[in-house]
Formats: C-alpha cells, sequence, structure tokens
C-alpha cells in the first residue's frame, strides 16, 4: 500500500495531475548517500519519445519509489509528461507533445528506497524545445529566376515534417517566387526560386513545423530586379552581350557551332536583328564584341583561315570586313578607341610576347604599342575609357600567368604603366569591362568575371579595396555589359548578363546592378606574393 501510495504523490506532482490552485513545489531534495544508482542519470527526451530508468541498489531493497520535481521558476500548469513506475525499481518517463517554455525546461527524477527514506538517488531529465532552422538566413543581391538550395531543419523532434511560406503565402507563387521541399536524396531538401520583377526586392521565406506550428525559422531574400533577353530562338546560346552606347539596344553572339549570328535586340522596337555570321572554333565564345562611341560600329572576335583575327561592320549591317594581323601573329580581342569609330585597342600574341597595340582599322601595319609584359603573360578583354579628371583614355584589361588572372588599367599616356586592380590567385579574371552606374557610391568600377565562381564581380580601379560579388547566383556567369538607362528601363542601371541556367543554355538576362548590398569576399592571394604594386608592368 505504501508504493501504490507513493505512486499517487508523484503523480499528483506532475501537471497532468495538478489542479491550478496546488502551491508551487519544493526544490527536490538532495541525493542522499550511495547505495542506489539511477540509469541513465542524464538523459534528454524530446517531445513524443519516452525514456526507461533503472534503479539498481547495493542492498536487498526490494523496490524504491519514484518521484519528479520540476524547477519552481515553472508554473504547475505546464505540461510536464508522464511518469509511470513498470517494475520494483524501473520507471518510464514519457515527454509532452509541446514544450510551452521557449527554452524547453528540466525535471529531477529521485528514487527512494521503500526500506530507508534517506536512501535515494537523482537523476536528470532535460526536455528541449522544438526548434527549427532555415539555412542560409539571409541571401544578398540574388539573381531573378534562380533556384536557391535551402537547408531546413526541424531539431528536438522525431516528426520532422515542415511547411514552407513565402511572405506569408503558402509555398510562395510566381510573384514572390516558390519555396517547396526536395525530392528524398538531395543534400539540401528546400529550394527558393527567385521570381522576375521590375524594381529589386526583399521576401521572406518561413518554415514552419508541421508537429509545432508554434516554431518557425525565416530567412530574408533580396531579389534583383531582371528579366530574360527576349529571344527569338531559347535553345541557342547567347554570349558576349554588349550595350550600345548611344540607344537602348545590345548586341551578342548567338549559336555554339562552327558558325555563329553577331545580333542586335533593340528594346525600343522589341526586335532583333541578324548583323553577319563569324567563324569560332571553340564550344563558347571567348571573344569579345566592342561598339564606337557613337553607336555607328562594331569591332568582334573571330576565326579566319584558322587565325584569330577581328571582324568589324556598321551598325546597320554595312561594310562587313576583317581586319587581319600581320604574318605570324594571332589578334585576340578588341575594343575602340575613344571617341573614334576606326580606331581600336587589340590584345595581340605572336608566339609567348603579347601586347596591347592601337591600330587604324583602314590603315594596315604593326600598330602602336601601349603596354608590353614579360614574355609568356597573356593580355585579354581590353575596354577604353575617358575618366575626368582627368579627361585622358584609360584602358582596362586583364593579364594572365599560369591560368591566374591580374585586373589592370593604364593610361594611355605613352608610359606604358599598368596598375593592379585586383589579382587573382586561383583563377582567370575574364571579360573585363569599364561601369559606370548612375546609382549608388564608389567607383569608377571595374567588372569582370572570376573564373573559379564564374560570377560577376566588380573592383575600384585603385585596388585599394576588396572586390565586391554583385550577385548570388548559383549559375556559372560569363560574360556582363553596364550602361545607365534609367529612363527606358524600370531599373536604372541595367547590366547584360550571359548565364548558364537550368535549360543547359547560356542565356542573357537584364538585370538591375547593385548600388551598394553588394557581398564582399576576400582578396586571394599566392604565397609569397602578396598583392602587387601599382606601376608593375612585369606582371
Amino acid at each position: 500500500m505504501r508504493s501504490i501510495g507513493c505512486v499517487i504523490l508523484l503523480l499528483s506532482a506532475l501537471s497532468l495531475a495538478c489542479s491550478e490552485d496546488e502551491p508551487t513545489q519544493p526544490p527536490p531534495p538532495p541525493p542522499g548517500p550511495s547505495g542506489i544508482v539511477i540509469a541513465p542519470s542524464v538523459a534528454p527526451v524530446f517531445v513524443h519519445n519516452s525514456q526507461a530508468f533503472v534503479a539498481t541498489t547495493s542492498d536487498s531493497d526490494s523496490a524504491v519509489t519514484w518521484r519528479l520535481f520540476h524547477d519552481p521558476v515553472y508554473s504547475d500548469t505546464l505540461n510536464f509528461g508522464t511518469l509511470v513506475s513498470t517494475g520494483p525499481k524501473t520507471a518510464t518517463y514519457t515527454a509532452p507533445p509541446t514544450v510551452e517554455d521557449n527554452f524547453g525546461f528540466t525535471l529531477f527524477l529521485i528514487a527512494t528506497s521503500t526500506r530507508d527514506s534517506t536512501r535515494r538517488a537523482q537523476a536528470q531529465i532535460i526536455v528541449p524545445p522544438v526548434l527549427v532552422s532555415v539555412s542560409p538566413d539571409r541571401a544578398l543581391s540574388v539573381m531573378p529566376a534562380t533556384p536557391l538550395p535551402f537547408f531546413v531543419g526541424v531539431h528536438n523532434n522525431p516528426n520532422q515534417e515542415f511547411s514552407l511560406f513565402v511572405n506569408g503565402i503558402p509555398g510562395g507563387d510566381a510573384d514572390v517566387g516558390t519555396f517547396v521541399p526536395n525530392p528524398g536524396g538531395m543534400p539540401t531538401n528546400a529550394t527558393y526560386t527567385t521570381p522576375m520583377n521590375d524594381t529589386s526586392r526583399t521576401y521572406t521565406l518561413l518554415a514552419r513545423s508541421t508537429d509545432d506550428p508554434r516554431r518557425t525559422a525565416t530567412s530574408e531574400v533580396t531579389v534583383r530586379a531582371g528579366f530574360a533577353l527576349p529571344a527569338t530562338d531559347v535553345t541557342a546560346d547567347q554570349f558576349v552581350p554588349e550595350w550600345d552606347p548611344t540607344h537602348p539596344r545590345l548586341a551578342y553572339v548567338r549559336g555554339s557551332g562552327a558558325s555563329r549570328d553577331l545580333v542586335i535586340y533593340d528594346f525600343g522596337t522589341h526586335t532583333e536583328r541578324v548583323l553577319t555570321n563569324l567563324v569560332w572554333n571553340d564550344a563558347g565564345y571567348d571573344g569579345r564584341i566592342a561598339w564606337s562611341d557613337d553607336g555607328s560600329r562594331l569591332v568582334f572576335s573571330e576565326v579566319k583561315s584558322g587565325r584569330r583575327a577581328l571582324g568589324f561592320i556598321n551598325a546597320e549591317g554595312t561594310e562587313r570586313g576583317t581586319f587581319m594581323p600581320p604574318v605570324l601573329v594571332d589578334f585576340n580581342e578588341a575594343c575602340f578607341v575613344p571617341l573614334s569609330s576606326d580606331s581600336i585597342y587589340v590584345t595581340q600574341h605572336q608566339g609567348l610576347q603579347w601586347s596591347l597595340r592601337a591600330y587604324w582599322l583602314n590603315l594596315p601595319g604593326q600598330g602602336r604599342t601601349v603596354f608590353t609584359p614579360s614574355a609568356g603573360v597573356e593580355l585579354h578583354s581590353p575596354d577604353a575609357a575617358i575618366l575626368s579628371p582627368p579627361t585622358e583614355h584609360w584602358v582596362a584589361f586583364e593579364s594572365v600567368v599560369d591560368g591566374h588572372g591580374t585586373v589592370r588599367s593604364m593610361r594611355d599616356n605613352g608610359q606604358g604603366n599598368a596598375g593592379v586592380a585586383y589579382s587573382s590567385a586561383t583563377a582567370r579574371t575574364s571579360q573585363v569591362r569599364w561601369a559606370f552606374p548612375s546609382v549608388g557610391v564608389g567607383g569608377p568600377w571595374i567588372t569582370f568575371i572570376h573564373g573559379q565562381s564564374r560570377i560577376v564581380f566588380r573592383v575600384e580601379k585603385s585596388g585599394l579595396d576588396l572586390p565586391q560579388r554583385c550577385y548570388t547566383d548559383h549559375s556559372p556567369e560569363s560574360a556582363c555589359d553596364l550602361k545607365p538607362l534609367g529612363a527606358f528601363f524600370a531599373f536604372d542601371d541595367p547590366q547584360a548578363v550571359s548565364r548558364l541556367d537550368a535549360s543547359g543554355h547560356w542565356h542573357i538576362w537584364i538585370v538591375d546592378f547593385p548600388p551598394s548590398n553588394v557581398i564582399p569576399v576576400p582578396r586571394p592571394q599566392r604565397a609569397g606574393v602578396g598583392r602587387l604594386a601599382m606601376g608593375d608592368e612585369n606582371r
């Protein structure tokens, strides 16, 4: 009868059997002398779960009584679970289906000898709250129409199910993006696909425990405004977009075979026109297109008679020609000299010797040397601009040593010194372009594609600050060009970016260039080399 009475007393100590007018329980008595041991001595128990306890005695005690205490700081009205004696020296604790307290709670389990009440032992039961996590908890400057992987976790609960919301909408929709669970077996268990909108916006993603809807976690995602370039053939690859400096027109190379199209898309008339065809012998297109400042002429990389050469054509499709390099020389890429439609800067090489030169399109010859690096240092992606003050011609380009790129810029003043804006110790820094956004601070910027992450970065020409990653994008990016067109588009600074999308094709997207909320990244350096000094012309 004494054992039955102890069980009744125990159950009255639990909230499931407590009345609201019961006084708060006193602190649990301290453990007595050794002789009784409870196993386990400390036990975390999740909601819905049970834990068996066994008392071992050093004498012939035939039984123990079990009592459960909670900290007096907790209200007696809380559900602390149940304890049931299952034998002379065993008991089972079952946690409640929910934990009201945000921090969970700790219970003290006391086993007392039925023969000597001074002989007892204590164990701890820790019942943690159900927690929900979403990782990452923030993503900045995400490209539109980008599948962004997330990991959603429901912790301290055997029921791992959750529901997903975007701005309060279950699963999201086309306007706010969709947030859905992934099929089983994937390394992440949820994907948020960003929407396409005319303005950059921040969306709130929420994950909620199905078993305990009070438990949630959120993530904020800022999505850049943008849209895909309209195209008549969405199965054809689109490379190296370049804005017309004078009109809302975009030139690019289309196709992936030996024969490619040079195309202009006019955003004013919503029409496209194939200017000419060109030959290329690689799977992608690592050449470039450039407009003259007055928008009248284009120059582009092509292959002629098995050699890298330069094609040129008027913007209206007339006067198509090829500018062939001297014997034993290959032209790589070119851009127009500022304010000129018939003189160009060219990166070229003869064997291992590369150089940056200026040529007249209608006057064959050796050209004028602008910059010559050490033998074996490659030069690529020239882009020219007038910077004020002073109003001098500046050329930005990439130099490459052992597959590692350096973004450089220099005045075309006859001195032949090139400063370093950024030097990578891990990859190429291709498709270098000047960028002059109308919104934001800093600059003038130089944008480039980092060959390791395949993402657009920007850096100031001084090289004194860290490069900044422009977008969060899990699709590789290969080229970009920026033009302020605030009066024409819904956003001020559209940047045309060629990216490999879910279809497996390179497509051009028009995206709102970030004014400030870009993601800083560390500057990688080679061991023992460090940052190169301004004016080091042999790198």
